[in-house]
């Protein structure tokens, strides 16, 4: 009897996204997911505030600045 046992490889998880800033509320900032391969998602706007886990979310900042936003995807196994 022969036996094969081959481990699936596990689908990387990309993450990645664009934002566009609304022209009639220069605050307010529209984020488009570009993620691939993920089961959850968690957005960190970079101003303190609770994160988001919409796919494409829209946030108002509270005041004009350099903003560092993070996305975070995370695969089914957990893997991110």
């Amino acid at each position: 009897a022969v036996s094969c046992n081959k481990e699936d490889d596990p689908i990387e998880v990309i993450s990645g996204f664009s934002y566009t800033i609304d022209p009639a509320n220069f605050l307010k900032v529209n984020f488009t997911n570009a993620s691939s391969n993920f089961s959850t998602l968690s957005w960190d706007f970079g101003d303190g505030s609770a994160a988001s886990t919409e796919a494409n979310p829209s946030h108002t900042y509270a005041a004009t600045g350099t903003y560092v936003v993070k996305l975070t995807a995370t695969a089914s196994d957990g893997s991110v």
